[in-house]
């Protein structure tokens, strides 16, 4: 993994303590130190009184000093600890960690007492610090999220539709709702009630964003193609039913998404490995392991298939599919397996 640049600002008074701490770490090669004068001037004060930094009054300023060091990522975890379990950081001072991608400088490798061979990548991992910062980034709804969700729901019902397994694979690399549950569990964890409101209204949203959009097309379909209630169930590509030959509601990627419960059954255990997935990916900063469980779990199609085939029942309330189910029995199938996969 990378290398890290960590921080520490502290007032003068407090920089030969902390110095002799970062110094007391094995991996630590060097420290680099600055001087300088921290303002304490709020933004509105300095709009109102229009004045330069030269001319802020000498009792709102303090003399700081910056300790700059590098260490390897696998490292990171342990000074962090280490310092704040000294006060720095959380009783005086600030600590900051910039991400070094490419340095030519090396570190020196302390040999810790941890597992070796292939077993050593178990050590290898993200800080607490930072996994908590990339969490929380992506618990946020943005304009970007909330167009991914759209998007995304459209090609998967798309995909249910016609279908299409590779189109439906698509809708689950650009969904980004394992986000939000991520963010509640981790809130949770960590005790933060914030994250968790945060996450869970955002979840709620996208799912009745996935719901809305697959209603949506459904209601496209009820009103634009004519009432045929053979060809709403007939095999896509029958070649017997006009313009309904392309979509049908027994594809097999909505009777996945429906009856029998072993489907339910599934869900769980794809659940279940995909929480080790998700725990690995982040702690080991392995987006690859993410993808994988956006894959897995498949929060999305689920909820766009509930949107689809609660939409559809409006139009055709007595149509069951190929295996006997109604469209209303589908979709609350489709809305428990997306509750077990969070």
């Amino acid at each position: 993994m990378s290398q890290r640049l960590v921080t520490i600002t502290v007032l003068e008074s407090d920089s030969q303590r902390v110095v002799d701490r970062v110094l007391s770490f094995a991996w630590v090669q060097g420290i680099d130190l600055y001087a300088a004068t921290r303002l304490l001037v709020n933004d509105a004060e300095r709009i109102m009184s229009n004045s330069s930094w030269s001319e802020i009054e000498p009792e709102k300023s303090l003399s700081v000093v910056r300790i700059n060091f590098k260490v390897r990522a696998t490292h990171l975890g342990a000074t962090i600890k280490a310092l704040r379990s000294d006060g720095i950081g959380s009783e005086f001072g600030t600590i900051d960690v910039t991400d070094i991608r490419v340095s030519t400088e090396a570190l020196p490798r302390v040999h810790q007492r941890a597992p070796g061979g292939w077993f050593r990548s178990l050590t290898d991992r993200l800080s607490t610090l930072e996994i908590h910062e990339t969490i929380a980034m992506a618990s946020h709804m943005t304009a970007d999220h909330v167009t991914s969700v759209l998007v995304a729901s459209f090609v998967a019902a798309i995909g249910l539709l016609t279908d299409g397994t590779t189109v439906v694979l698509a809708a689950f690399f650009i969904s980004p709702l394992m986000s939000m549950v991520v963010g509640a569990t981790w809130g949770a964890a960590v005790s933060d009630s914030r994250m968790v409101k945060r996450s869970l209204k955002n979840l709620a949203t996208d799912a009745g964003l996935a719901i809305g959009v697959g209603a949506f097309v459904a209601f496209i379909l009820g009103f634009a193609l004519p009432h045929q209630p053979h060809g709403v169930t007939a095999p896509v590509h029958s070649g017997s039913h006009g313009v309904w030959n392309a979509v049908s509601v027994s594809t097999d990627e909505i009777l996945n998404r429906g009856p029998p419960r072993s489907n339910l059954v599934i869900a769980a255990f794809v659940a279940a490995f995909s929480g080790i997935a998700v725990a690995l990916g982040h702690v080991g900063g392995l987006p690859s392991a993410l993808a994988g469980v956006a894959l897995s779990t498949a929060l999305l199609p689920p909820l766009v298939n509930a949107g689809l085939m609660l939409g559809l029942s409006l139009f055709y309330p007595r149509v069951k599919n190929s295996r006997g189910d109604s469209l209303r029995t589908v979709a609350a199938y489709s809305s428990l397996i997306y509750i077990i996969n969070i």
